[in-house]
């Protein structure tokens, strides 16, 4: 080849539209090339900003068309059935992009290099005695000798030895103040104590309106009336707990203890928003204390006065225009006081397992949204769809937390999973824009929004997950508890970059421990792929509650205790952290209320295979009986599951 004539060709670097379409050799001239000047064809060059980028593989997306794919399987085969048509013919018509472009923004971000293949079934890698365990509630039965079934993961009833609260002398116990703690004489540390709680824990709660806060004086504090120095002494114990100073201890518990004195007298003489708010504040503390039993007869005691002063009903008509245009404040403060109230109520009934104080199907009230005055800000667009979401959620459990769960048939639970998936997937598409789209510089309360809204959605598909003759959706229950556990440590990643979780709410220690224990469900598969990934999420959710153990020591303890001990049950130790790794002593390890059935030991020793064969072939999984059985014992002595749960005696009695 000539190297002269080689030497003088220059590459066109890009050709235009019109010889790329023919397929002709274009010498790249501009604005128009010789071909197209010479054939009077329009030449358009596409600039370099305009080039359309390689096309990745979107490996997260691929999953969630699998998921759909086996979501669709299992509505075909829904549609043969006779009790379930209606739901499944409504359920068709629907539009199923909203569930692909959910699960695509919000399962885990990582591209996972090596996925299991989609034939290759996760029961059959899975420990069945962890599957049985976790859907049949054993982790969460046991409540200081009696309870009620939730379907929580609550950690937070477990409280070892050494977390007890040190015993009291008689004349401390019953000692009232008779004088005002000196903690009251120095106005700048009540500014300082007032300062805190409406930075750290007002936004999340919101139990104070923009107009309380100018109201809000501590030099006005002995002039006020007893109800309003019960709350105000509440709000002082919560700020001495986020407060920073080296005395905090002291000031908190000077304060609570003067709370403590005004309560009885509250109750007895004053039924105020202030004695409701009060009563949730100290229930809020003393949940994150440690003291589970105390908490809960603060919200009871603020429940009690809320469906007295008819705080659930105010969205009613009747109540609404007895209340007229001169009293739109209090009405307002009603509607705020109450979704406060409802709020910590159902923080405190699902970390410790007990039943909400206010049934669902009892509350009337206008959304938070409605009784803010002017442009609602970010804090209050979260906390009106906190609300929501909280009630939503027991809407969609509470068929699920009846006791006639085990008479209803694998049809009508398969139409109500799919009704409650529905149903939270259609809530979030109707959220703000900013509270659904992922971005890794949102706020530090939007991240947690994010995560209660996968506990929630990780929590309605787990009593599925044990259950026989569901078919493809007990595939599709453990894809999206895992999904959503693999979302909630995406988002402690996040919440990480933030502030190293120095000042997080903590809720979102129950949201960890959720996904840490389907973590840990999904390390019981061995040395897998999948049981790869589980250890690695795994540290990341439990090296978040260690840093969060600095602040909240006694929440964030109980469930690291409550993870280790459910690792070593699962025989599942080496998926634990180093440093998390030591077996535990005897009296701080959690035992189950109810022993495992010979039966499904014998599933565990033959080998997950054979408790996926038995599953096929609709075998009953006896642990869910021996649980309904003791569970009937403890209805027929508590009088109260009447009322809360709808049913007769001879229901509860199985006569």
């Amino acid at each position: 080849m000539n190297e002269g004539a080689s030497s003088g060709r220059v590459r066109t670097k890009v050709a235009c539209l019109e010889c790329r379409k023919n397929k002709r050799k274009c010498d790249g001239c501009e604005p128009t090339c010789s071909l197209c000047e010479k054939i009077g064809k329009p030449c358009v060059y596409i600039s370099d900003t305009q080039k359309r980028k390689r096309k990745r593989r979107d490996e997260e997306y691929i999953r969630t068309l699998e998921d759909e794919i086996e979501t669709l399987r299992s509505l075909l085969n829904l549609e043969k059935t006779k009790t379930a048509q209606d739901t499944l013919a409504a359920y068709s018509h629907q539009n199923p992009q909203a569930a692909h472009q959910y699960e695509n923004e919000y399962e885990d971000v990582e591209i996972e290099n090596s996925q299991q293949s989609t034939s290759e079934s996760l029961t059959d890698v899975v420990s069945a005695e962890a599957m049985s365990e976790l859907g049949s509630l054993m982790l969460s039965l046991n409540i200081e000798d009696q309870g009620e079934p939730s379907f929580t993961l609550a950690s937070g009833r477990l409280k070892p030895i050494d977390m007890l609260p040190q015993a009291m002398s008689i004349e401390e116990a019953s000692g009232a103040y008779t004088t005002k703690p000196s903690a009251f004489d120095d106005l700048e540390l009540l500014s300082h104590l007032r300062d805190c709680f409406l930075k750290y824990f007002n936004p999340n709660h919101q139990t104070l309106s923009p107009q309380d806060i100018l109201d809000f004086n501590p030099e006005g504090f002995w002039s006020q009336t007893l109800d309003r120095n019960f709350r105000d002494s509440a709000i002082y114990a919560i700020g001495a707990r986020y407060s920073e100073r080296y005395n905090n201890p002291v000031i908190e518990e000077q304060m609570a203890n003067f709370a403590r004195s005004l309560l009885f007298e509250c109750l007895q003489n004053y039924s105020s928003v202030f004695v409701v708010q009060g009563c949730s504040l100290m229930a809020w503390r003393e949940l994150m204390t440690g003291n589970n039993s105390m908490s809960f007869n603060y919200i009871c005691f603020a429940t009690g006065l809320a469906l007295k002063m008819g705080l659930h009903v105010t969205a009613l008509s009747r109540i609404q225009s007895r209340l007229g245009d001169t009293r739109a404040s209090e009405y307002a403060r009603q509607v705020r006081t109450f979704w406060c109230y409802f709020s910590i109520d159902r923080i405190i009934t699902a970390v410790i397992g007990m039943n909400c104080t206010i049934p669902w199907q009892r509350v009337r009230v206008a959304p938070f949204s409605d009784i803010v005055s002017g442009s609602l800000t970010l804090d209050d667009i979260i906390f009106d769809r906190q609300g929501q979401l909280w009630h939503l959620w027991d809407s969609l459990m509470d068929q699920v937390l009846a006791f006639n769960w085990r008479t209803i048939s694998n049809e009508e639970k398969q139409a109500l999973l799919i009704r409650s998936r529905q149903a939270l997937l259609s809530f979030l598409r109707d959220s703000d824009e900013r509270l659904r789209i992922d971005d890794e510089n949102s706020p530090k309360n939007v991240i947690c929004f994010r995560m209660a809204f996968q506990a929630a959605l990780l929590l309605i598909h787990r009593p599925f997950i044990c259950e026989s003759g569901l078919g493809p959706l007990l595939q599709l229950s453990i894809r999206s508890v895992t999904a959503a556990a693999n979302s909630i440590t995406h988002l402690t990643r996040t919440l990480k970059k933030i502030d190293d979780f120095a000042h997080v709410p903590p809720e979102v220690i129950g949201h960890m421990t959720s996904a840490s224990v389907i973590h840990l469900l999904n390390a019981t598969s061995g040395k897998t792929t999948l049981g790869r990934q589980s250890v690695n999420r795994l540290a990341t959710c439990l090296n978040a509650l260690v840093a969060i153990r600095r602040t909240w020591d006694v929440r964030a303890s109980t469930s690291i205790r409550f993870i280790q001990d459910l690792a070593a049950r699962w025989k599942v130790v080496w998926a634990l952290p180093l440093s998390l790794s030591s077996p535990l002593p005897d009296h701080m390890r959690t035992r189950p209320s109810i022993p495992l059935d010979p039966l499904i030991s014998s599933f565990v020793d033959a080998g997950p295979a054979t408790m996926l064969q038995a599953t096929q072939q609709d075998m009953p999984v006896p642990i869910l009986d021996q649980y309904y059985g003791e569970m009937d014992v403890y209805a027929m002595d508590s009088m109260a599951l009447n009322w809360l749960f709808g049913v007769t005696d001879d229901e509860l009695t199985g006569q």
